[in-house]
């Protein structure tokens, strides 16, 4: 009796091992044949870069989601002035959570002014639809003032716009 009682546990035990290992194959199998569900996607860049004519040059490094750019004037004549598109290639909307301007300029004279093409202003809680693009104007004037600065003037930005669902 305890013979046959030691037989059917072991058979028992076999048979878990063998569902379990089934069970395994079949997971590792679902794992290797899923699919990316592209219902949800995410992804906004900035693209398309372009300098107005007649604007001094800028070196412009677009990294982690933030624009880095640098430019130096030389006198008041001199401008600069690009832009460049925000694009949201995702199935989501898109809205402006925060804006991060971290502006270094010589003496604090330069200023960059940052608008949408038509002028208005770019704030917290604006939407980018899915698939749209709204582009983005960058502008920085030489100061005019009655006294001469006569002096090259530089201006660092590192503009940061951070986007949540629009829900």
């Amino acid at each position: 009796m305890k013979k046959a009682l030691c037989i059917i546990e072991n058979i028992i035990i076999i048979l878990l091992l063998i569902i379990s290992c089934l069970l395994f194959v079949k997971f590792i199998y679902h794992i290797n044949h899923e699919t990316l569900d592209t219902t949800y996607l995410w992804n906004i860049s900035y693209q398309n870069f372009q300098t107005t004519s007649g604007s001094q040059s800028i070196n412009l490094e677009n990294k982690d989601d933030s624009l880095n750019f640098s430019v130096t004037l030389k006198n008041e004549e001199e401008f600069s002035e690009f832009t460049i598109d925000l694009v949201n290639n995702g199935s989501l909307d898109a809205k402006i959570a925060n804006i991060d301007k971290e502006i270094v300029s010589t003496n604090n004279v330069l200023v960059a002014s940052i608008t949408y093409l038509d002028g208005t202003a770019i704030k917290k809680n604006d939407i980018l639809k899915s698939q749209e693009t709204k582009k983005i104007k960058v502008r920085i004037d030489y100061p005019k003032q009655k006294e001469k600065i006569y002096e090259a003037l530089k201006l660092d930005l590192k503009l940061k716009i951070k986007f949540v669902p629009s829900i």
